[in-house]
């Protein structure tokens, strides 16, 4: 297999937290180049010295899942492995709105779920859903019932 690169692709910058930069989850990274006119747009202006955390993240199709025309920045999906609080999982979080209702999007949940994933799926209108074996739901149950006192609201789905 040839190996993959994320160059041209900056979502995870995007769409991920840095809490060593003080980066929220959501928002373009504060080192990214965006200069319409900068030949490197895109492009991290302390990739050199980036937070381990940066360094060490590679989404699943960098490390080879999906075909390499559904890179994230074209896709609208970013996938990792992840070990959530109802234990491990795929979160897939919707960085386009509408991709999860694309024909990649759906293919790609079935796909996951067809080999047992537990997903957790992280919508670009800020909603959250959860779909994977029983204990999986359970536990995300159990957390929407505590959390939503303070107004977050699970969209809990078994298949």
């Amino acid at each position: 297999m040839t190996e993959r690169s994320c160059e041209g692709c900056n979502v995870c910058c995007k769409a991920l937290a840095v809490p060593a930069l003080d980066k929220p989850a959501g928002q373009a990274c504060a080192h990214m180049v965006t200069d319409p006119n900068e030949k490197r747009r895109g492009a991290c202006r302390i990739y050199a010295t980036r937070p381990a955390e940066c360094q060490a993240y590679r989404c699943l199709w960098l490390s080879g899942f999906g075909p390499t025309r559904h890179r994230p920045d074209r896709s609208g999906l970013v996938l990792e492995g992840q070990v959530t609080a109802m234990g491990p999982a795929v979160v897939v979080r919707e960085v386009r709105t509408g991709a999860l209702a694309g024909v990649w999007g759906g293919q790609v949940l079935r796909e996951l779920r067809r080999t047992g994933a537990n997903l957790y799926i992280k919508r670009q209108d800020g909603s959250v859903s959860v779909q994977g074996d029983e204990a999986f739901v359970r536990k995300a149950a159990e957390i929407a019932a505590s959390a939503k006192a303070n107004g977050v609201h699970l969209k809990i789905t078994n298949g």
